[in-house]
């Protein structure tokens, strides 16, 4: 009988993976992970990864919050794994010292177990290799690229306070007015390039909703009350800025959107300047403010105008069902 995996009731047939020792990590080879995560950071010197990442995936993998492959030699040694993340729908790492060949299996492997499952799956990260890429795209991903951007505090503080037209005003945001935020976020982004790159936020309301909890829960950075401003025509949410701060000194633009009928008319520009500046006085530790943006988003010249430099570029991988 073929091997199989059940997932939601659902039994998906990947044996042409098993030939190959795929199977899935479960508790009783956790040192396994550790292994693993022990040479990607001896061989890659990437330091990207969470010191406790490999607890971090033991963890989600007790509390069913994740799925894990490794494919193993004949001897029962670990060559390589790759981690999907049932809650953030993506394929979070794969890595097998290099042999690109192991990695592409392990992928393909998670995919066939899923993508029966969840409407869109993405991935990104320094761990994807040029081979790997190629390879995302021949199973029918598609490739955003994207810039890594930050601007110092000096340069921040030595921005023009923004100026509104009557009527217009900036409101702290606070999660008492979630619901009504995330009804602009979502209609902001309904068929912009990032719905796209980032389906699971902003492909439905609920995906919205799931955004701004998770700005709240810190998981973009620290947040802080306070720090994130809705830009308001009369009592109409006409715009957000989210903001949180990353290792005391660094903040972070998780999200910023216009409501397409406010567009045109320099309100963006107003209401990222305001935001900066209130987290620069809010915070005396500030050294810059970082963001990252899909080179097909045409935000990235109001970026550029208000001085922010590209640090580097990276890409992100999204698949969605067809409909």
């Amino acid at each position: 009988m073929a091997p199989n995996n059940c997932v939601n009731g659902n039994y998906y047939d990947i044996s042409k993976f098993f030939f190959l020792m795929i199977r899935e990590i479960r508790k009783d080879h956790f040192d396994d992970i550790d292994s693993i995560i022990k040479r990607y950071r001896e061989l890659t010197k990437d330091d990207s990864l969470p010191d406790n990442f490999a607890e971090q995936i033991k963890d989600s993998i007790t509390e069913n919050k994740a799925c894990v492959y490794g494919e193993y030699s004949e001897d029962g040694f670990l060559k390589g794994m790759a981690l999907f993340g049932k809650a953030s729908v993506r394929i979070n790492f794969a890595y097998a010292a290099g042999d690109v060949e192991i990695e592409k299996r392990l992928v393909s492997a998670l995919f066939e177990r899923f993508k029966n499952d969840y409407p869109h799956i993405t991935t990104g990260g320094p761990w994807i290799s040029e081979e790997l890429s190629k390879h995302f795209v021949e199973i029918g991903f598609s490739k955003y690229d994207r810039m890594h951007m930050t601007l110092p505090r000096s340069d921040i503080e030595a921005l023009a306070e923004p100026e509104l037209s009557e009527g217009m005003s900036f409101e702290p945001y606070t999660p008492e007015i979630r619901e009504k935020i995330s009804q602009l976020v979502f209609e902001g982004n309904d068929g912009h390039v990032d719905q796209n790159v980032f389906p699971d936020f902003f492909g439905s309301l609920e995906g919205s909703t799931r955004l701004l909890e998770s700005i709240e829960a810190s998981r973009f950075g620290d947040y802080r009350e306070s720090s994130s401003w809705i830009l308001f025509s009369n009592d109409t949410p006409a715009g957000a800025c989210f903001m949180t701060v990353r290792d005391g000194d660094t903040g972070y633009i998780p999200d910023i959107v216009i409501k397409k009928e406010f567009r045109g008319r320099g309100l963006g520009k107003s209401l990222l300047v305001q935001s900066m500046k209130r987290l620069a006085e809010s915070e005396p530790a500030l050294s810059k403010v970082n963001l990252d943006v899909t080179l097909k988003n045409n935000a990235r010249y109001l970026y550029a105008s208000l001085g922010f430099e590209k640090v580097h570029e990276n890409s992100i991988y999204s698949w969605r069902k067809a409909q």
